[in-house]
């Protein structure tokens, strides 16, 4: 370099940026809208201010429905499913549809649940379950005498009837010859339970005197046969033809017939 020369600096490209604000590395990085929520809270970059206590509290509270919808989503994608599984089948059903139904995305489903048959058993788990318990807790509890308690376990079985639930009795029906898992599943969880509670209400009646000595085992499923044959009716031909049939009238003569067959007199249920 000659000495007195000036040291030329190249004038920098057009096409060179100015360096990122740290704004903008915030914001060109994180699209979520929880994201957005939580700097602008913090930098107030959305009005050029420090945001407000009430915008602070806002936002805890924006936070907050956010988690709950989080927590509610299985049941969110659990009842989905039980609708879709009802009107198409489990064969028919995609995950994706379940996720359109309870209005996320198809990854969110697998958060949740690793394949259709596991939401499948959520399904009969959180739905059909809880009415098994409550009536095996009925029949524990129970305090008077038997042919009231089998009324009470017909009077469960019409609020069962009345929802969604009954559902599932269609879909096992239709589809286990095709899907062996779910009948196994099915008769594990639900239909194992429901005999062993229908066998236990036989069995109080006989040791107390007030039923005939029978065979609980082979007559526990003489007493459910209406229900299911009403779940199907509901979901199959009930909801397609023009022939109805009144539940509560078919439910009143059955309790009272199958009560003149098992009472240990001849006048009939006391």
């Amino acid at each position: 370099m000659r000495s007195g020369a000036r040291l030329e600096v190249e004038p920098e490209a057009d096409n060179q940026r100015e360096p990122l604000g740290f704004s903008e590395k915030v914001f060109g990085t994180c699209a979520s809208h929880l994201c957005v929520e939580v700097f602008g809270t913090f930098y107030g970059l959305t009005s050029g201010r420090l945001i407000t206590n009430r915008s602070v509290m806002s936002a805890r509270r924006r936070s907050q429905r956010w988690e709950r919808r989080a927590e509610a989503r299985p049941g969110e994608l659990v009842g989905a499913a039980l609708k879709l599984f009802t009107e198409r089948g489990f064969a028919a059903t995609r995950l994706e549809d379940v996720a359109a139904e309870a209005e996320v995305s198809k990854g969110t489903v697998y958060l949740y649940f690793e394949s259709k048959e596991q939401l499948f058993e959520a399904v009969v788990r959180e739905t059909v379950s809880p009415n098994l318990d409550r009536a095996e807790a009925m029949l524990a509890t129970f305090d008077g005498p038997t042919p009231e308690l089998l009324r009470a376990f017909y009077g469960l079985a019409r609020t069962v009837l009345d929802g969604p639930v009954s559902g599932v009795v269609k879909l096992i029906l239709s589809e286990a010859g095709n899907f062996p898992r779910l009948a196994q599943l099915y008769a594990d969880l639900v239909v194992r339970r429901g005999l062993g509670v229908l066998q236990g209400i036989l069995r109080r009646g006989i040791a107390r005197g007030e039923f005939r000595p029978l065979d609980p085992q082979t007559t526990a499923p003489l007493l459910v046969a209406p229900v299911v044959f009403l779940a199907a009716w509901k979901h199959s031909f009930g909801a397609h033809t023009d022939l109805k049939l009144d539940r509560d009238a078919i439910l009143d003569a059955h309790v009272e017939t199958v009560l003149r067959g098992l009472a240990a007199n001849s006048g009939g249920p006391r």
